[in-house]
């Protein structure tokens, strides 16, 4: 994610459903936990 150079949550969360095929919610929840991890 962080390769792709995208800064904006929900640009990355789009970027995930459509390069990964993943539904809003797990992308979401994924984009939270990497910015939570700092």
């Amino acid at each position: 994610m962080r390769s792709q150079g995208i800064d904006q949550h929900m640009g990355t969360v789009a970027w995930l459903k459509a390069e990964h095929g993943l539904g809003h919610g797990h992308a979401n929840a994924i984009v939270a936990h990497v910015k939570a991890a700092g």
